[in-house]
């Protein structure tokens, strides 16, 4: 884990990794620095007042409040997930993001790697093969709730499928088995 140093301008000519950020300590009123909009986006997917959050009923406890963030940066991930992305106009496909909960100790190799289904889960699959993610960050959070990636998808017809959708079409489990079309972007401690 490489600490944040400096200001850069923008995360392209970073070093493949994750790049840490103190939440409790970072300065959100700082619009000048560049990491601003980044921290603040990836802190609002969690905090935000979101639409899913309010149309999923929940008994989990409440929120908790993030130590500190990472940013993923892994650019072999990102050129893959980028090359799928010109699918997204012709193909029906669109963008969301979602959660994943895992353990502490495998946030390294999921940036490097990215998520692969052929491993061994640890947490079984109830609704067959895949990689899982969640629309809502409490449901992940059932798994493992000390950490939480966030990853950016790439929904297009007939390469994932949807557990559980509500009225508003979000749902508790998307299932994915092309590693293409996500991409890991943050980490959330808690």
């Amino acid at each position: 884990m490489q600490p944040l140093l400096g200001r850069p301008d923008v995360l392209a000519p970073l070093d493949d990794g994750v790049w840490q950020v103190n939440v409790r300590t970072f300065d959100f009123r700082n619009a000048s620095d560049p990491w601003c909009d980044v921290v603040m986006k990836a802190t609002s997917l969690y905090n935000g007042d979101c639409v899913k959050r309010q149309t999923w009923n929940t008994s989990f406890e409440h929120k908790k409040e993030i130590s500190h963030l990472e940013i993923v940066v892994s650019h072999g991930i990102w050129r893959k997930y980028d090359s799928q992305r010109q699918n997204l106009v012709g193909n029906g496909g669109k963008e969301i993001y979602a959660y994943h909960a895992t353990s502490s100790h495998n946030v390294q190799s999921i940036a490097q790697d990215n998520l692969d289904w052929k491993r061994k889960p640890v947490h079984g699959r109830a609704y067959g093969d895949g990689c899982y993610f969640s629309e809502y960050p409490e449901f992940s959070l059932k798994y493992n709730g000390q950490c939480m990636l966030i990853f950016k998808l790439i929904l297009l017809p007939n390469q994932y499928r949807r557990v559980k959708p509500n009225t508003q079409g979000y749902c508790e489990q998307i299932i994915m088995w092309d590693n293409s079309l996500f991409k890991p972007v943050y980490v959330l401690y808690f």
